[in-house]
């Protein structure tokens, strides 16, 4: 049960993703505030984003907050499955590098 937004809501909310990921190389505390934005208006794919980010801190509380709503949200679930594994087989995703998602 997500959150309905329509027209200029989805557009913003794709903004504060997209922004996130023009940031996330050069202003990392930029990024990740567009990011927490977006997840926050339900996108899945920020959502997605900052459960990994989460988990690449070893903070699974806010990890898995995020990754069951993005999955909430339309993420694919096979894909929230496989990251799960990789922090339960690796102690975080292979995805992150010196803390950061990439």
């Amino acid at each position: 049960i997500g959150v309905r937004l329509v027209g200029s809501e989805m557009c913003i909310r794709d903004s504060y993703y997209a922004l996130g990921k023009s940031l996330k190389m050069d202003e990392k505390a930029r990024a990740l505030n567009a990011f927490e934005q977006s997840a926050q208006m339900g996108y899945h794919r920020a959502g997605t984003w900052l459960g990994t980010y989460y988990a690449c801190h070893q903070d699974m509380t806010h990890a898995a907050y995020w990754l069951d709503k993005a999955k909430e949200h339309g993420a694919d679930p096979d894909y929230i499955d496989d990251i799960y594994a990789e922090i339960h087989e690796l102690g975080m995703p292979t995805n992150c590098v010196n803390g950061w998602v990439y």
